[in-house]
C-alpha cells in the first residue's frame, strides 16, 4: 500500500474545495498559550454559529488550528480560516464574534486579522499545507453544501430540503 504524503492531501483537498465560493479568509488567535484545543475548537465553531445566526443562513470553512509561526517558531493557538456562505459576510462580524466571547480583553485587531479571501493569495493551499504538521489539527465544516460537486453522505432528506429552501431564499 502506498504512503500518503503531505503534499498528497493538500493536493487532493485544495482540488476537491476549487469550486467553493471563499468570502472570507480569517487569523482567530489566542494570546495565552495555556489555551487547550477543545477550548479552542468550541470558540471557533461558536464564533461560525454567530455568524450563520447573525446573516440567517449556514456558514462553512475549512480551518487549521495551530501553535506554530511560518517560521516554525511556538507561538500561541491560532486558526487559520476560509469561510464561505450564501449572503455577504461582514468582516468585522467575523471578528466581532471571535472578540466576544474571548477570553482575553485586549482589541478586535489583536484577536482576529478577517479580510476578503482572495484566490490568488492561496488561503485554502496554506490552510491544508498544515496537515501533516505535529501540534496542527484542521478540519471542514459544512462545506459540501457550498460545492456542486463534492458529495453529500452526511445530509439526509430533511436537510436537503432545508437547504434547497435556502438555496431558493438567497438573493
Amino acid at each position: 500500500m502506498p504512503t500518503i504524503q503531505r503534499g498528497d492531501i493538500q493536493i487532493a483537498t485544495v482540488g476537491w474545495l476549487q469550486d467553493v465560493p471563499w468570502q472570507v479568509f480569517a487569523t482567530l488567535s489566542f494570546s495565552s498559550p495555556r489555551i487547550r484545543f477543545e477550548t479552542a475548537h468550541s470558540k471557533f465553531h461558536e464564533t461560525l454559529n454567530i455568524v450563520a445566526h447573525s446573516i440567517g443562513t449556514r456558514v462553512g470553512a475549512i480551518y487549521a488550528a495551530g501553535t506554530r509561526s511560518k517560521s516554525g517558531a511556538i507561538v500561541p493557538l491560532h486558526f487559520h480560516a476560509a469561510i464561505v456562505a450564501l449572503k455577504p459576510i461582514a468582516y468585522q462580524m467575523v471578528a466581532g464574534a471571535w472578540a466576544g466571547g474571548s477570553l482575553r480583553t485586549s482589541s478586535i485587531r489583536e484577536l482576529a486579522r478577517v479580510e476578503r479571501y482572495d484566490p490568488a493569495r492561496a488561503g485554502v493551499e496554506y490552510i491544508t499545507k498544515q496537515a501533516a504538521d505535529t501540534g496542527c489539527e484542521w478540519g471542514l465544516r459544512d462545506v459540501e453544501f457550498f460545492s456542486p460537486t463534492l458529495p453529500k453522505p452526511h445530509m439526509g432528506e430533511r436537510a436537503a430540503r432545508r437547504w434547497q429552501a435556502e438555496l431558493n431564499r438567497r438573493p
